[in-house]
C-alpha cells in the first residue's frame, strides 16, 4: 500500500487539482518541516500538533516562494491554500 514506508515517498503523484509542476519540491519541504519537528521532540522535548506542523509548512513556502521566478510565483500561492485549507480541517 502506498504510503506506508518511506520508500513510497518516491512514487507519490501530484493529484490532479494540484499544480504538477514541482511536486517533487512540495514533498521535500514537507518532509523537511517534519524531520524538524521530530528532531525538536527528540533532542528538546517539544511536542508539535499537526495545525503547528501545517502552520510551518505554510510558513516556509512563503519563504521558499522568494526563490521561485516571478512565473512560478502561482505555486508557492497554490501550496499555501492546500496548507490553509488542511489547517483548517
Amino acid at each position: 500500500m502506498l504510503g506506508t514506508n518511506a520508500y513510497d515517498i518516491h512514487s507519490l503523484s501530484a493529484p490532479s487539482s494540484f499544480p504538477q509542476e514541482d511536486f517533487a519540491s512540495f514533498i521535500a519541504l514537507s518532509c523537511w518541516e517534519l524531520w524538524k519537528a521530530r528532531n525538536a521532540f527528540v533532542f528538546r522535548g517539544e511536542r508539535y500538533s499537526l495545525h503547528h506542523l501545517l502552520g510551518a509548512c505554510r510558513a516556509t513556502t512563503e519563504l521558499w516562494s522568494f526563490r521561485l521566478s516571478t512565473k512560478k510565483k502561482h505555486i508557492a500561492s497554490k501550496w499555501c491554500v492546500l496548507f490553509d485549507q488542511a489547517r483548517a480541517d
